[in-house]
């Protein structure tokens, strides 16, 4: 089973096409055999990710640190939990027990889990396919800003061919399953 590592917002303000695009994505996880790994919440897009995988039939792992959890804030229908001291725990842990990377929607935690693991591909530490979920053109800026640094010869093309797009979920799934 493929498992798929899912940074995404916490926040409950996300647009609706951005809630509608994050549960069809964890819907078709599900549905296509893979295991969906992320940080555990019961907040925002990943509650909404979280529950539409569960309902799907699929395998959830959450990897919540432990102050979230003794805030009440872990969800109550996860198949394994990891449990971490902090955030930068955190993202290792996703890393290592994930096969592929993907960003969806997100604010700056999810920008900092994405860039962490971006920064680790370039140096070679980080051998996962990475994907975005363009959803409403969320990433649009930031596909543009890597593209000036292409440009601008501040990235590589290589570096920056590491992260893929998707605008839709049905894309995105295509991408990952191959």
């Amino acid at each position: 089973m493929k498992t798929v590592c899912v940074f995404c917002s916490s926040s409950e303000g996300v647009s609706d096409k951005i809630k509608k695009d994050g549960a069809q994505f964890g819907k078709l996880l599900a549905q296509n055999g893979c295991a969906l790994l992320y940080g555990g919440t019961n907040q925002g897009l990943m509650r909404i990710i979280a529950e539409a995988h569960k309902e799907a039939g699929g395998h959830l792992i959450g990897v919540i640190p432990t102050y979230m959890k003794e805030n009440g804030e872990e969800y109550s229908n996860l198949d394994r939990i990891i449990e971490v001291d902090e955030l930068a725990s955190r993202k290792h842990e996703m890393l290592k027990n994930s096969d592929v990377l993907v960003a969806l929607p997100g604010g700056i935690g999810t920008y900092d889990e994405i860039f962490d693991a971006y920064s680790l591909k370039t140096v070679n530490h980080n051998d996962k396919p990475m994907f975005l979920l363009n959803s409403d053109g969320y990433f649009k800026p930031l596909l543009d800003l890597i593209k000036h640094g292409v440009d601008c010869k501040t990235i590589t093309p290589e570096n920056a061919n590491h992260l893929k797009a998707a605008d839709t979920p049905e894309e995105l799934i295509k991408l990952i399953i191959g």
